[in-house]
């Protein structure tokens, strides 16, 4: 499992970092208007809902982190999705080590 990074890039653009692998490259592929940036070495998308949707279900098998300016800015989730990230979250504490009491209160942020 490997962690993909969204933060705010320039210009109505969200900057997306990952390592590389065929997979992922397909995955950012799905999302309409995304681009490659050879010389910083990251791939961009639209700053749209539509883009952070496509991103969270094409990236299903990695951790998917979208800084936190980006999803105040963003609509609430749908609750199944929102269910299913809690779940991922609990799980990736757990892997972690993680205490039950510091799993419940990261819980409580989402």
């Amino acid at each position: 499992m490997a962690t993909i990074q969204v933060i705010t890039g320039e210009s109505g653009r969200l900057i997306v970092q990952f390592p590389y692998s065929s997979e992922r490259v397909a995955a950012i592929k799905s999302v309409p208007g995304r681009q490659w940036h050879p010389k910083e070495k990251h791939w961009t998308v639209p700053h749209t809902q539509d883009a952070v949707e496509r991103m969270q279900t094409s990236f299903t098998a990695d951790r998917l982190v979208i800084a936190a300016s980006i999803q105040a800015a963003s609509p609430q989730l749908p609750v199944k999705q929102v269910s299913k990230l809690v779940t991922a979250l609990d799980e990736e504490l757990t892997l972690r080590g993680y205490s039950d009491s510091t799993r419940d209160n990261y819980r409580l942020q989402v």
